[in-house]
């Protein structure tokens, strides 16, 4: 591990840059959940980029250089993306988060203390694997993110360690059924487009009714991704997609209470 000790800053220039990372940090998850439900939109593509470029930007005017290359090369990536050169998978979502709460544990423990450790070797391990990611080997993208994950992640990796036998003899297993897991969104995955486009025409409704009250914003994608993964757990008893459209339509009603009572 190494020890980084920035230069003397005022307590209000740390103050506004956590800050500022809090609320970018922020935008990018929705941004992210976004993605998941529209992976072509180039304008969520370019808004993810400008995120991450203006964090980069602001951890570059207080000099803290031990991130800023790791923040560079995933930047490159999401240039890659908002050019069409690459295709946005799950995967690529979990390399911006992990790398996004590396940069804030960093920023918060210079704020903390004074100082930040941090591991370069590891650091530089990152930049080589994001950096074998190109528009040249699409089809070694999904294998090349998912080592990048694992750098910042390990625990990421226990499931598919525990499943791999103790003896070098292979053996036939039955098939297990996958855990069921809080997805990122409220629309389900495997459904046809027609019912994928009504799903989001409803969340798009909510999501204008939600800003009515600021407590309510993002109510109906959590309501939605906590239904299906109890219809998930319960073995799905019911259809995924009227579940979803069912979560989404619940409070529309509350949108012509007075706002005192919301």
């Amino acid at each position: 591990m190494q020890t980084f000790i920035p230069e003397d800053l005022e307590p209000e220039i740390l103050t506004d840059l956590i800050e500022e990372i809090n609320e970018l940090y922020e935008a990018s998850e929705q941004t992210l959940i976004e993605l998941e439900l529209k992976p072509e939109d180039n304008e969520l593509q370019r808004a993810l980029f400008r995120s991450v470029h203006t964090i980069k930007g602001d951890l570059g005017l207080v000099n803290f250089s031990p991130i800023i290359p790791l923040l560079q090369h995933v930047e490159d990536l999401l240039d890659y993306l908002r050019k069409g050169q690459v295709d946005y998978t799950s995967i690529m979502s979990d390399l911006v988060l992990l790398t996004m709460d590396r940069v804030k544990q960093f920023v918060e423990s210079v704020i903390a203390i004074g100082k930040a450790e941090y591991d370069g070797v590891l650091y530089q391990q990152l930049i080589m694997a994001i950096t074998r990611i190109t528009p040249e080997n699409q089809g070694d993208h999904d294998r090349l993110l998912g080592e990048a994950v694992l750098l910042l992640n390990p625990e990421l990796d226990q499931p598919r360690a525990q499943a791999e036998p103790d003896s070098p003899v292979e053996t036939e297993k039955a098939p297990q059924p996958s855990e069921p897991k809080l997805s990122k969104t409220g629309v389900p995955k495997d459904i046809s487009a027609e019912k994928r486009q009504d799903i989001l025409f409803f969340r798009d409704l909510m999501q204008t009714i939600e800003k009515r009250s600021e407590e309510w914003v993002g109510k109906g994608d959590r309501i939605a991704k906590l239904a299906l993964y109890v219809n998930d757990i319960a073995g799905n008893p019911i259809e995924e997609d009227q579940l979803a459209v069912a979560c989404y339509v619940h409070d529309f009603g509350m949108a012509f209470m007075p706002l005192k009572l919301l």
